[in-house]
């Protein structure tokens, strides 16, 4: 009644902003009409007020008896009884499920919810029980406890008299009741607040579960199958784009060899430099592929797809709108250029334990005492061979006398050819048969070997783009067909990266034979360390995919802050123990017998020393062409 008198005064106010009309006829209609309206919401008024004062007085002639108090107490106690069958309920259901291995993170999420909820308000519900008071018993009715009550009545009648009208005192039983009241109140104003939050919970049941609106999955595999479809369609895309940028960058590579000023650029010899080149390249490419994604979304492609999506995959819920395939697909492109961005930064860690390789490995075998006094070698990787001049000495020496011996009749003839190709590249400048030693610098060679198996860490192609979208498709196929979960992707990608790590230990550690030509000595080590490359580009997307969704922290809070908690510890090791391992691994397999394929890269070796020793000649005739300030302006 109040909201109709409310809107018909809204509209009284409406057609007073009207003009006043202009002749004498008109203007005493509207006097009269304004009359009649004035006097009806008067009326209005008048009703309104009087029903407000008839439940007042109704409130105020209430007032609550023992009975009232009984009653009360029963129904709070039917309630709660109520309450808590109603969460044995739910407990019990919740084993079932549990048992049969059908309670999915969600359901659990909204089930440990509605449990707080409800159990907090039959908690309160207790309280409000406890808090009642109890029917206090009938009166005594005998004449000596009349005569009492009367004498007790006289007295304080007549001692009234002599009280002034400021005493408050009140007898202790009427105080305790206040007290027991007030207290009633507070208990009944929390549990007031809880039942409502119960209800709301309960009416809102199932609503984070179910299927609808923008949550359109059911269970977590559901939402995995179409994160790796979208990915394997990433994958694709970004395999175009990267073929595209090679192909452009190696015409661009041409251009610049034909340019007449062009100079031989000693860059690639230089791991860092390669490093940031492929980087940037990268970036262009998923820079590329978000780009395209955009333009798909535009052209209506996941729209087209909603139409057929259900012709291939069969009771699955899928999302039914083209908005939502839009945004789970820059989610999960942000999510890959997070996990790309990760990777490069992990085998940035690589590239600088190389560069401090290098720097170690010439200082050795240069003889530069005073840079190693003011900087010693690093014990994890070429200290572990040799920490000094003379150690590097007797180690170049044993490098000679292996390649030498593995040529033997001792060695299999197959890794014989081979020893023999080695030795016969050597003997191009007469290190082995004339003695020529200081011909081969065996620093630079196994900086060259090192910085090979270092670029083999992070160089991304079009076909390791391919094979994400192979791995990615059987990731896809495991969501479907075994309901398979990303943590146990996880789990198995972690033991892979584990294992790959666990074999380069042991082959530094291990000492062979110059003869031996087993699997580990046939094994280029290229093929290890890509093998220890996919795996780990797969846990940096996967980690960084549990990190950053919002989903993982709040149905697997525990597991979520357990995956950080671990990626900044790996973040911390990786730099301080992976990173020296790998380089060690490529140092060890610089030597024999681990040399059967060095031919090449020992001819180009001894090619380069020959051009360095040139260009140093060439600087000491010329120092202003050859400063570094001068190589630093070439470099911007």
């Amino acid at each position: 009644q109040l909201e109709e008198l409310k809107d018909l005064i809204e509209q009284d106010a409406a057609r007073l902003a009207k003009p006043i009309p202009g002749d004498i006829g008109n203007i005493t209609a509207e006097v009269e009409r304004l009359q009649k309206v004035i006097l009806d919401r008067a009326q209005r008024l008048e009703r309104q007020l009087q029903v407000e004062a008839d439940a007042k007085a109704e409130a105020a002639a209430h007032t609550p008896t023992e009975h009232d108090a009984e009653e009360l107490a029963k129904k709070i106690g039917q309630k709660r009884k109520e309450m808590s069958e109603a969460l044995n309920e739910l407990k019990k259901k919740r084993g079932e499920l549990g048992n049969r291995g059908d309670l999915d993170p969600e359901l659990e999420h909204e089930m440990d919810a509605t449990e707080q909820v409800v159990g907090q308000a039959v908690e309160k519900l207790e309280k409000v029980e406890e808090a009642v008071p109890p029917p206090t018993t009938a009166p005594p009715t005998t004449t000596t406890a009349s005569a009492a009550t009367s004498t007790a009545a006289e007295a304080a009648a007549s001692s009234a008299t002599t009280v002034t009208e400021s005493t408050t005192w009140r007898p202790p039983m009427v105080v305790r009741a206040s007290r027991r009241r007030q207290r009633l109140e507070g208990v009944i104003k929390e549990v007031e607040a809880d039942l409502d939050a119960a209800e709301g919970q309960a009416k809102g049941f199932g609503k984070e579960v179910v299927p609808h609106g923008v949550k359109w999955w059911r269970y977590r595999w559901e939402y995995s199958l179409v994160e790796a479809l979208i990915i394997c369609l990433l994958c694709l895309i970004a395999a175009f784009w990267q073929y595209v940028h090679d192909k452009f960058r190696e015409y661009l590579g041409r251009q610049v060899l034909d340019a007449p000023v062009f100079l031989t650029d000693h860059f690639k010899h230089v791991v860092l430099a390669t490093w940031v080149r492929y980087f940037w390249g990268e970036l262009v490419v998923l820079l590329l592929t978000t780009m395209t994604v955009w333009a798909l979304v535009h052209a209506g492609f996941f729209d087209s797809w909603i139409r057929v999506q259900f012709l291939c995959l069969w009771h699955v819920n899928l999302p039914t709108e083209g908005i939502m395939y839009a945004e789970l697909s820059f989610n999960v492109a942000m999510q890959l250029v997070t996990a790309v961005m990760l990777f490069f930064v992990l085998t940035l860690q690589i590239c600088y334990s190389a560069m401090r390789n290098d720097r170690d490995c010439q200082c050795l075998e240069q003889g530069k005492r005073d840079e190693l006094a003011r900087k010693p070698v690093a014990s994890s990787m070429i200290g572990q061979f040799a920490s000094s001049p003379e150690e590097y000495t007797a180690l170049k020496k044993g490098w000679f006398e292996g390649v030498s011996e593995r040529c033997s009749e001792m060695t299999p003839r197959g890794a014989r050819h081979q020893a023999q190709q080695v030795c016969a590249a050597l003997d191009e400048r007469g290190v082995l048969t004339d003695g020529n030693h200081n011909a081969f610098p065996l620093w630079f060679f196994i900086s060259e070997r090192v910085r090979m198996g270092t670029e083999n860490t992070f160089t991304i192609n079009a076909m390791i783009w391919l094979l994400c979208w192979l791995t990615f498709f059987c990731f896809a196929m495991a969501h479907y067909l075994l309901h398979v979960a990303y943590i146990r992707i996880s789990i198995v990608l972690a033991l892979i990266s584990v294992s790959v790590f666990i074999y380069m230990t042991i082959t530094v550690r291990r000492i062979r034979s110059v003869h031996d030509d087993s699997l580990a000595t046939r094994l280029p080590p290229i093929v290890i360390v890509a093998c220890f490359q996919f795996p780990l580009f797969f846990l940096c997307f996967v980690t960084t995919r549990l990190v950053v969704s919002f989903w993982m922290w709040m149905y697997f809070f525990h597991y979520a802050l357990l995956f950080s908690f671990l990626l900044a510890v790996f973040l911390v090791v990786f730099p301080a123990v992976i990173s020296p391992t790998i380089v060690a691994y490529l140092i060890k397999t610089s030597f024999p017998p681990h040399t059967n394929d060095s031919a090449r890269l020992i001819r180009e070796v001894m090619d380069e020393h020959e051009v360095h020793k040139m260009r140093e000649e060439l600087r000491r005739r010329a120092p202003r062409c050859y400063s570094p300030e001068r190589s630093k302006r070439h470099m911007v």
